[in-house]
């Protein structure tokens, strides 16, 4: 099975937020409460994923 990826479920919970951030179905706000990062962080991580 080449190229799969495993994550626990703690990452894909972080992967779907993440998602849902990019897609605009959360805001930053929720986003930080929902992962429990600052701000920053998550401005830091949707300047990464775009």
């Amino acid at each position: 099975m080449e190229g799969m990826i495993t994550l626990t479920m703690k990452e894909q919970r972080r992967n779907d937020v993440i998602i849902r951030l990019i897609s605009k179905t959360i805001n930053t706000a929720q986003t930080k409460k929902l992962l429990c990062l600052s701000e920053r962080q998550i401005k830091r991580i949707k300047k990464i994923s775009f």
